[in-house]
């Protein structure tokens, strides 16, 4: 999960967004149940989440105040989600053996 602020030069009207921080759970499975129980214990109710189409966020609006999907193509993935893609692609060159700053307790494995 990523917390970002969307922003707009008042200038040129290019719009863009800035990310605050990052929240990374490893969740027991990736179906709709343990997404949706992710999502109740650390979000506040009044939050408003942007997420991709998955169908395993379909539940999400019932925990949350507001649920914007977006379809993931190269443009969305270079504007709207970058931030996110950005913080997946670090994590995972992290988990698959550059743990300099951080060990691990059990092996993961994960999809590339």
């Amino acid at each position: 999960m990523a917390e970002s602020t969307p922003l707009e030069d008042p200038v040129s009207g290019k719009k863009s967004s800035q990310c605050r921080y990052f929240k990374m759970t490893v969740l027991p499975s990736q179906n709709s149940a343990a997404i949706n129980d992710c999502i109740e214990e650390s979000l506040d109710e009044k939050t408003i989440v942007l997420s991709d189409t998955s169908n395993r966020y379909l539940d999400i609006d019932k925990y949350v105040e507001g649920h914007v999907t977006c379809y993931s193509d190269k443009e969305t993935t270079n504007t709207t989600l970058k931030w996110v893609h950005i913080a997946i692609s670090n994590a995972k060159k992290n988990f698959a053996g550059n743990l300099s700053l951080h060990q691990m307790e059990e092996p993961t494995s994960l999809s590339r």
